[in-house]
């Protein structure tokens, strides 16, 4: 995977690098990846797709690093023309 493929050009605060693990971009996927923090300190994460319609709608759940974790924030993007 590129950096375009792992969204790790758009994902994260500034000094912060992404390893992606596994990722499936579809409703139903989701994408597990570790967020490394410019001290080192490593924060697994995992995200689940809800709804995803390519170039219109993308609606997912950012549950953290626990697999039965409650979402801890929901984001839901719909583009427009």
């Amino acid at each position: 995977m590129d950096r375009s493929e792992t969204g790790s050009t758009m994902v994260g605060p500034r000094g912060f690098s992404i390893t992606t693990h596994s990722k499936d971009l579809r409703t139903g996927g989701h994408w597990n990846y570790t967020m490394h923090g410019p001290d080192g300190t490593n924060y697994p994460n995992k995200t689940q797709y809800l709804e995803v319609k390519e170039y219109a709608k993308l609606v997912y759940d950012h549950g953290g690093k626990r697999r039965s974790a409650a979402p801890l924030s929901g984001h839901r993007f719909i583009l427009r023309e």
